[in-house]
């Protein structure tokens, strides 16, 4: 099986994960209106709201489905920059021609 590798989708992913984990320290230090909320679930948009789907009644599954939303967002966002290196391979390739 070939493993993707790429220094783009890496720098992408610890871009969003510096920027995830500033947002959820804000949210535990923010103490006007609803910014606690908004900035904690920041990280996980969009698929929280698909994985909660009401399964919030339980804490545990509250908490699995932000992990699983944080690394499904981790995945595309490797896999966008996989995409990206891609991209500038071709056109160097095609500037060699």
């Amino acid at each position: 099986m070939k493993i993707l590798k790429s220094q783009i989708g890496w720098s992408l992913v610890g871009i969003y994960l510096v920027l995830s984990i500033i947002s959820i320290i804000y949210s535990r230090i923010c103490n006007q209106g609803i910014c606690d909320v908004g900035y904690l679930l920041l990280p996980s948009i969009p698929w929280i709201a698909w994985l909660s789907g009401g399964m919030f009644n339980s804490t545990f599954i509250g908490i699995l489905a932000y992990v699983v939303s944080i690394l499904l967002n981790v995945i595309v966002i490797y896999l966008i920059g996989y995409v990206i290196n891609l991209l500038i391979d071709k056109i160097k390739r095609n500037k060699r021609r």
